[in-house]
């Protein structure tokens, strides 16, 4: 009789037959991902810290980010040998750059929806870990992670209530990317070209009727930090 075994997938523990790959995962079409095998002997996972090490190294190496920092994974490593009865195993990491459009191109603009863990007493102010941070190519996201939106993960819904990243706290960077994004009533001519913000006639219809507003490419996205799960 064979022994059900466990994967965490996508934030969520599932029995390995039910577990689904997205068909756009770009490291299923790609092979675009980083992998760590950890060997477990005697119930306990094998030079861990070196291992993780190394995973955190490789994800710099090809701008992936890391999903959690080394408490995180070792949590999880544990909780997965933890749920197999074999005192020897292999635990297999493989993070993948996620969910993003079909294209060649190496992916500058795949953001995170970054769940942040409660607060602890004791916890140095404006550090946060985080319980999930999935991530979909901007076109995606700002569908899915829009402020207004309500995402599911791990069973737990999600109101998507900010833009935000841990590796940029405060918003001057997003404030920087800022580009002009001036259309046409008339015509629906459109353009982020910065020259065209100083128009004033349409380039299409010579039409006077143009719009303008400041266009911000998001970091990334999260959820009220004090709202209740």
């Amino acid at each position: 009789m064979s022994v059900p075994q466990t994967v965490f997938l996508n934030d969520a523990f599932v029995a390995i037959e039910h577990a689904r790959v997205p068909v756009l995962d770009r490291g299923f079409i790609f092979g675009d991902g980083i992998y760590e095998v950890v060997p477990v002997y005697g119930g306990r996972p094998f030079r861990i810290t070196e291992h993780l090490a190394r995973l955190a190294r490789s994800l710099a190496k090809v701008r992936i980010a890391n999903p959690r920092d080394a408490s995180g994974w070792t949590q999880l490593v544990e909780d997965l040998v933890r749920r197999h009865p074999w005192r020897d195993q292999v635990v297999y990491l493989q993070v993948t750059r996620g969910v993003a459009r079909r294209d060649h191109a190496f992916p500058t603009d795949v953001v995170a929806f970054w769940v942040s863990k409660a607060r602890q007493p004791g916890d140095a102010p404006g550090k946060r870990t985080f319980d999930y941070e999935p991530q979909r190519d901007l076109q995606l996201a700002l569908t899915e992670y829009a402020p207004g939106r309500s995402l599911t993960i791990d069973k737990w819904r999600f109101e998507s209530a900010a833009l935000y990243s841990p590796y940029e706290p405060t918003p001057a960077n997003t404030i920087q990317r800022q580009r002009p994004y001036t259309s046409c009533s008339d015509c629906s001519w459109a353009s982020m070209d910065h020259a065209m913000a100083q128009s004033t006639l349409c380039p299409v219809c010579a039409s006077d009727q143009l719009t303008r507003t400041a266009f911000i490419t998001p970091a990334g996205f999260a959820p009220d930090i004090n709202a209740k799960r």
